[in-house]
């Protein structure tokens, strides 16, 4: 990780969870000692998606998407004190270091258990290093391991200076549960969880691998759908 891009990154490799960012600088014991009801997020996911979808990634494209509406998102969000110069040269800087890593994937839609969207969809994320572009069978998570992936976003919707995010990382062959808003890009939507003795919210798990239709998340979330 380069220091010039304001934002935390762990990845899902061989069997380690990323973790989510926090106020980048996470409090000791974030994520490990997060508690979560999967039932409650699954919950709260369902009922603010337009769309929850199944969906494989079939192709990585090197021309990474920071639109324009990533740099008027940008400036409006920068922090107090910096000039609207100082904020385009940050943005320069992200950009450079996003074309190094950065990629656009296009994700194909296998199954819609809310929602109807188009058969495919982009969304841009981190690549993994160089090698390992593509896996040889499904990979699933625990659900008690939902707590690591709080906080994701898209690239192109990253904030600006000091916004710290929890990238994806699209895998070519894998498949994920996808929650996207009404815009069709990846949802924000804010869910319940116990750290530290109290309950907070943060941004939920809208970007999860798993095995299939028959995966534990999928299950569950279909059966929330069910009894909505």
């Amino acid at each position: 990780m380069r220091t010039a891009a304001i934002f935390a990154v762990a990845i899902l490799f061989a069997g380690i969870a990323p973790a989510a960012a926090h106020a980048c600088m996470p409090p000791q014991g974030w994520p490990k000692e997060i508690e979560l009801d999967a039932t409650e997020v699954a919950s709260a996911l369902v009922a603010s998606a337009t769309y929850v979808e199944l969906a494989v990634v079939e192709e990585l494209h090197p021309d990474f998407v920071l639109a324009e509406k990533a740099e008027a998102r940008m400036l409006a969000a920068a922090p107090p004190g910096w000039t609207a110069e100082e904020t385009r040269k940050w943005y320069a800087s992200f950009r450079e270091e996003m074309a190094e890593g950065g990629v656009r994937a296009t994700h194909r839609v296998t199954a819609r258990l809310k929602g109807v969207g188009s058969d495919t969809f982009d969304l841009n994320g981190w690549s993994w290093s160089a090698g390992v572009a593509e896996i040889d069978a499904p990979r699933a998570i625990k659900l008690s391991d939902l707590k690591y992936y709080l906080d994701q976003t898209d690239l192109a919707e990253v904030k600006g200076p000091g916004d710290c995010y929890t990238p994806l990382f699209p895998i070519v062959g894998q498949t994920y549960l996808v929650f996207r808003d009404a815009r069709g890009e990846l949802s924000r939507a804010a869910v319940p969880v116990r750290f530290g003795g109290r309950t907070v919210t943060e941004s939920g798990p809208v970007y999860i691998p798993v095995s299939g239709p028959d995966d534990p998340w999928v299950k569950l979330v279909r059966k929330v759908l069910a009894n909505q």
